[in-house]
């Protein structure tokens, strides 16, 4: 009998009354007090930069950091740059030149120059292919102002530092392209238009 009552009046009673009955009957059936609070976690709001601790200007810190993040698998490749490319510049004759994101967005962005945390690693390779070192540029706000910030660092392959911090022969070399953020690779590339 409720079946054909239903079927005969249902369309005659208006939706907003069948949502009041739904929204009853769900009440009548909760068998918990609804929350006082969110159920839901709160998460810190997000910080300015992507990653959660930057290195500090000395090797072991740098190399630690450059391990964590994988840079040869995770890092892109300097644009246009595949990996050991020919230059006649001062590393080697082979290098990859790998960029975390935050200097990929400064030359993809032609920004004229590289922002805080900007990191550009170059794996020097002998003509025969063998590692022969690694360098890195990163740029720290306010380290080294009358050089654009830059903190340079050349570790040989067996894990030796060979040079660090502001040596004059990296100062003096990427000084000739001062107007290009210090940047060089493999002859002057320009980081803006």
């Amino acid at each position: 009998m409720s079946k054909f009552l239903l079927s005969k009046f249902l369309p005659w009673i208006p939706p907003a009354c069948i949502t009041i009955v739904l929204v009853l009957l769900a009440a009548c059936n909760a068998s918990e007090p609804p929350p006082t609070s969110t159920p839901y976690p709160t998460f810190p709001p997000p910080t300015a930069t992507p990653y959660p601790e930057w290195p500090s200007t000395n090797a072991a810190s740098m190399m630690a950091y450059l391990e964590r993040e994988d840079y040869q698998s995770r890092w892109e490749l300097w644009p246009e740059k595949g990996e050991k490319y020919m230059t006649s510049g001062g590393h080697s004759v082979l290098l990859t030149t790998y960029v975390n994101p935050l200097a990929y967005a400064a030359v993809i962005g032609k920004n004229g120059v590289m922002p805080p945390n900007a990191i550009i690693v170059k794996d020097n390779h002998t003509p025969e292919g063998e590692l022969r070192g690694t360098t890195v540029m990163y740029k720290v706000e306010g380290y080294y102002p009358e050089h654009n910030d830059w903190y340079w660092l050349k570790v040989l392959p067996d894990g030796t530092v060979d040079v660090e911090g502001t040596p004059d022969g990296c100062v003096v070399c990427h000084a000739e392209v001062k107007d290009n953020d210090y940047v060089w690779v493999a002859g002057p590339t320009s980081l803006s238009e």
